[in-house]
């Protein structure tokens, strides 16, 4: 009996305890503000420990953005934060971290 796949156009066939010559694999790291992108890879080789693996970024990579300002003089957190206060009196307004750049980038200003 042979394990059998098709695409509806082409016929695959397989068996399963055939190991692949290679193989590929895709991870999209959420970077902390505090940590770099060449530091993520360092610590992915080191997790990884095998100079058989090649390891490098698809495109150009994306830095983590800096956290944004909130002390008393940051008008983009303290205009939130009193918007907040008008619409529901006497909530706690707290900072928080966003570690998705891609949405951050347009929120860096």
């Amino acid at each position: 009996m042979t394990n059998c796949l098709t695409d509806g156009t082409h016929v695959l066939l397989w068996q399963e305890n055939v190991l692949p010559s290679t193989a590929t694999a895709i991870i999209n790291h959420r970077i902390h503000p505090s940590q770099t992108v060449e530091e993520i890879i360092a610590a992915d080789r080191r997790v990884i420990n095998d100079d058989r693996i090649s390891i490098e970024a698809l495109s150009l990579p994306i830095q983590p953005h800096p956290i944004s300002r909130f002390d008393d003089d940051a008008v983009g957190y303290q205009t939130i934060k009193k918007s907040v206060h008008q619409v529901y009196p006497g909530t706690v307004v707290v900072p928080w971290v966003m570690l998705a750049s891609t949405d951050t980038r347009w929120s860096t200003q």
